[in-house]
């Protein structure tokens, strides 16, 4: 009989899970907390490889660092290269002793302490646009600060724009986000009842990988660009985070499960 109670308040606690149940579709390059997380609160998730970074080799680096007054970075991948280059310039931390660093937002603060590296500045509105407004508050009107920018290849222009004239921007090229040419799950079908985007890139490879016809129901979006890319495809209900973090995202998925029908 006690076995009996036992099983049943596991089984009871899997089904009180607050998003159990629910079938979401998580594109994804790397596999990270976001998944594991839904994963937790008891969705049946379906991970979509969409794209591989790799990290550049930057020529010069250590010249390009030692002279910089603020690092910046736009993700936690801009992070693991610039270590990465680091290393393979046989440098270490001291290189670096006189920068400020700024990200754009909470997960790469995350990254970035792994170093025992605390951010200087941490936007309010999580985005390029955002960073570049309280990075230009330290400026003072000193166009000679110098900035090191590490991003992805083919980042937004947006934080580039917001400092080019106030500062001796270099623009670093820090990885690569490339195409994974892998197979769509066959589960998925024509329908994706609830997906979960975190960039734009995301977006464009997990639509080009779906049938012509296919649609997604619900999308959540991290931010104001993904959100613009997914309103060029066939998405129904588009509900974006209120942050760019997991976090927000998983409150809204799970805010939007409270209030179902």
């Amino acid at each position: 009989m006690g076995d009996v109670v036992s099983l049943n308040d596991r089984l009871d606690f899997f089904e009180k899970r607050p998003l159990f149940g629910r079938k979401i579709t998580v594109p994804y390059i790397k596999t990270n907390e976001l998944i594991a997380k839904l994963q937790q609160l008891g969705a049946d998730v379906t991970p979509v490889k969409t794209g591989i970074i790799n990290p550049i080799i930057i020529p010069e680096f250590a010249d390009k660092v030692r002279a910089a007054d603020w690092i910046v970075f736009t993700s936690k991948n801009g992070v693991r290269s610039f270590f990465y280059n680091l290393e393979l310039a046989g440098a270490d931390i001291r290189l670096i002793a006189n920068a400020r660093f700024a990200v754009v937002g909470k997960a790469t603060e995350k990254e970035l302490a792994k170093h025992h590296i605390n951010a200087d500045i941490i936007p309010a509105e999580q985005t390029g646009k955002g960073l570049a407004g309280e990075l230009s508050s330290y400026m003072g009107g000193n166009d000679e600060i110098k900035v090191c920018i590490f991003s992805a290849k083919e980042a937004s222009p947006d934080l580039e724009a917001g400092l080019k004239e106030i500062c001796e921007l270099e623009k670093i090229d820090a990885y690569v986000n490339e195409q994974a040419y892998e197979s769509i799950p066959e589960s998925i079908g024509n329908m994706v009842s609830e997906a979960v985007f975190t960039s734009a890139s995301n977006v464009e490879r997990f639509f080009h990988m779906l049938p012509e016809n296919a649609y997604v129901k619900t999308a959540y979006s991290i931010g104001e660009k993904t959100t613009a890319a997914l309103e060029q495809h066939n998405v129904r209900e588009i509900v974006q985070a209120d942050d760019s973090s997991y976090e927000a995202l998983v409150d809204k998925i799970s805010y939007k499960d409270a209030f179902k029908d």
